[in-house]
């Protein structure tokens, strides 16, 4: 990869072109994934490889997609990290500054449902979680037996929290 990019300064220098296209791809678990790809060449042959290489870019994140993940520019989270606990789906801790903190969810919180569905397990639960920031999802959960109802907006997910 190195190498392209190396190339493709040198091409630049020479009145020829060069695109290198990238976009963080991000899924419910916090997992990170990069759809980049490089094109070039002299004349004509540069706005080919421009379109080839954007191509490529787009047909990556369509897959990505697919598989459950969203451009991280694009995604939306709670501020939620959930875990399994004896056959309860429970919070593990609340990331400040989330819509979860200012809703004023706590770690122990258990939860029963998401938007009227229930999760299988914590993994399940977190892919529900997941969504566009700016739209909102609808918990039920259990604090020290009292059922509460919550509404969470999802916001901008933030790569640096998740890790």
């Amino acid at each position: 990869m190195m190498m392209k990019k190396v190339i493709c300064l040198g091409l630049a220098l020479v009145l020829t072109g060069c695109a290198t296209f990238s976009e963080k791809m991000v899924s419910a678990d916090g997992s990170v994934k990069d759809c980049s790809a490089s094109g070039g060449g002299w004349g004509i042959g540069m706005l080919l490889g421009m379109g080839i290489a954007a191509t490529q870019k787009h047909l990556c994140v369509n897959q990505m997609e697919k598989n459950g993940y969203l451009v991280a520019a694009q995604a939306g989270w709670t501020g939620l990290r959930l875990k399994d606990v004896d056959g309860a789906i429970k919070v593990s801790a609340v990331d400040a500054n989330s819509s979860a903190a200012a809703q004023g969810m706590m770690a122990a919180d258990r939860i029963v449902s998401i938007d009227g569905n229930q999760p299988a397990n914590a993994s399940d639960a977190q892919k529900m979680l997941f969504g566009k920031p700016g739209t909102s999802v609808r918990l039920t959960i259990v604090r020290q037996d009292q059922e509460l109802n919550i509404d969470l907006a999802r916001g901008a997910f933030n790569l640096l929290a998740k890790k």
